[in-house]
Formats: structure tokens, sequence, C-alpha cells
């Protein structure tokens, strides 16, 4: 799995992963870095421009293993189960957008989910 995502004050929030599995095993660590959220449409169907530096593998790696039909962005229809590790501590807007695939997100810790509301729909998919 090829990981995108930010550094925050010694912890890593997850931009966008790529892979071949439409399970999703989010890792509690990478590159020695506790994973403690999901970026904002992180699972979205919206195609991202990413601006993010950091990356847990060789960029031209990932652009070629993506070009070589290996691995796709793990989003929208394509996801149907994500796995959290309990390191996870916080959700950015419209994570889920467009997921219509999606049925299960796990574990589920109350906690995560307290600070939604109609403003902020984490699972909001889009008009057909």
């Amino acid at each position: 799995m090829f990981i995108r995502y930010e550094k925050k004050d010694g912890s890593a929030v997850l931009t966008r992963l790529f892979g071949d599995n439409p399970v999703v095993n989010v890792p509690s660590v990478i590159d020695g870095l506790p994973v403690v959220g999901l970026g904002e449409y992180c699972f979205s169907a919206r195609e991202l421009h990413d601006q993010t530096t950091d990356v847990n593998c060789d960029t031209d790696e990932l652009e070629k293993a993506i070009c070589q039909g290996e691995v796709r962005a793990l989003s929208g229809d394509y996801i149907t189960e994500v796995v959290l590790p309990d390191t996870v501590n916080s959700i950015g807007d419209l994570c889920f957008y467009g997921c219509r695939e999606l049925r299960s997100v796990t574990p589920v810790f109350d906690s995560l989910f307290s600070t939604i509301t109609p403003q902020v729909p984490y699972f909001r998919h889009p008009r057909r």
C-alpha cells in the first residue's frame, strides 16, 4: 500500500491511500509516526490535487505503480470497508464523500463521530 500523508505535531494525518484491495486496513504507524487522523476527502470520490509532500515511498515508484495498473486510489465506489486503528482520533470533512459501496468503518469509536453535524457530512453521497 502507498500512503500520502501530512506530518502534524509528530504524528501523521493520512490524505490518500493507494492499493489493490477494496478492504482498507489503515496502519497505526507510518514512517515511525503514529497515524492520528484521516484528512479531508481522504477516501472520497473527489479527485485530489495533492499538495502533500510526504509519501511512504518514492513518488516515482507510486506513479509507476499507478500507470501500470498495479494500484489505484483507495477511494469512492472502489472501497467497501475501512478498518481503523485505535490511534485515529479525527476524521476530516467529507472523508468518505461519494463512497457509495462503503459498508463499514470499524472499529467505530463514539468519540470520533461525536462532532458530526449536518454541515460536516462525513458520509454524504453525491447526487446521481
